[in-house]
């Protein structure tokens, strides 16, 4: 749960992935800017973690229809039989500023079956307020 709003990473406490791939990370090296963000950034991981998981335990509440309602998780998926167009609908509807939180299912890192998911991970934390997340409820139980 690290937001620069700018690129990412993958983590690993194995050595022989990083070993693996030491030429790639030789030539994909982050600006000295990233990398003091990241470092500050990590610092608070563990409260954005533990306020998206509870905006998205919100969410499951007051969303009709969500998969794995019970289930804790950083997005919430809602099943639906036309994903494309509900989510071009959200996206119009939810307004995010600086990137999307609307994915189309099925995909293989989410889920095999037709849905939306809400990426809440993908929202800067300080607008996972009630009222926020009570709109975006509404929203969805009014597209779907």
């Amino acid at each position: 749960m690290v937001n620069l709003a700018n690129g990412g990473f993958i983590s690993t406490n194995n050595p022989k992935i990083f070993e693996d791939t030491h030429y790639i990370l030789k030539t994909l090296q982050g600006s000295p800017v990233t990398c003091a963000g990241l470092t500050e950034e990590i610092k608070n991981t563990p409260e954005n973690l533990l306020k998206t998981i509870k905006a998205c335990e919100f969410l499951k509440k007051e969303i009709k229809t969500v998969l794995h309602p019970d289930k804790s998780g950083i997005n919430v998926a809602v099943p639906v039989n036309e994903p494309k167009p509900v989510a071009k609908t959200l996206r119009k509807e939810i307004k995010v500023n600086g990137g999307g939180m609307i994915t189309v299912c099925p995909r293989y890192d989410r889920i095999n079956k037709p849905a939306v998911c809400l990426e809440i991970k993908n929202l800067d934390i300080r607008c996972l307020e009630e009222n926020n997340l009570s709109e975006i409820a509404e929203t969805v139980n009014n597209t779907i």
